[in-house]
């Protein structure tokens, strides 16, 4: 994948978004600072990683994304896991799968796939890994290049397999999706470091999630 093609850059943003938080908004933010057109953010639905019924409705899940990305004229939501499942299409929808399918519908689309450090260092747990290293240019978050245990485990990875990454000056940040949905479970989240976007953190109230 070549960031001058004359193709159009698409960063595919994968994740649980459970909920979507202000760190995924600045990672996305500093992603696009690389010469993308575009970043989809892609919601998991059946995925290999995690029980189904740890993560909140799926609906929800999107109706929060489609809320904090809406000023973002280049920030997508994306249904396709949904589709991929429910159309019998795929049965799990990992990263890999999700990809040739959408690389058939969108020929003239270089996807580069956003990840976290801490789940790049997890690579090798995933479903055809080695295809996607061989496949796909990663684009990294710095968020946690102070942690000694994940740079390691990231070295072992460039020292293992040919991975073509960029890693962006993401601003650092403590956010966590865990944290938020824990402090909101035990009436302590309060979002005074605007942790979730007003209006995501408003929809959660008004419809008691993660209670």
């Amino acid at each position: 994948m070549n960031l001058n093609s004359q193709n159009k850059n698409i960063g595919f943003f994968g994740g649980s978004f459970n909920p979507i938080h202000r760190g995924h908004i600045l990672f996305a933010e500093a992603a696009m600072n690389i010469d993308l057109q575009e970043i989809w953010f892609v919601p998991c639905y059946n995925p290999p990683h995690k029980l189904k019924d740890e993560l909140l409705n799926f609906d929800d899940r999107v109706k929060m994304l489609n809320i904090a990305t809406k000023y973002y004229l280049n920030f997508k939501t994306s249904n396709i896991e949904k589709i991929l499942y429910e159309e019998k299409i795929l049965n799990v929808t990992s990263t890999y799968n999700v990809l040739n399918e959408m690389k058939k519908k969108y020929k003239d689309f270089n996807f580069f796939i956003l990840l976290g450090f801490d789940s790049i260092c997890n690579i090798e747990t995933w479903e055809n890994y080695q295809k996607l290293i061989e496949e796909y240019t990663f684009i990294i978050s710095d968020r946690n290049t102070d942690n000694l245990l994940l740079n390691n485990t990231f070295d072992s990875i460039l020292n293992k397999y040919n991975l073509n990454y960029i890693q962006v000056d993401n601003i650092k940040n403590n956010y966590s999706a865990t944290k938020i949905r824990n402090e909101i479970k035990n009436g302590t989240f309060t979002n005074i470091d605007m942790a979730l976007d007003d209006e995501v953190y408003k929809y959660i109230e008004n419809k008691k999630l993660y209670r």
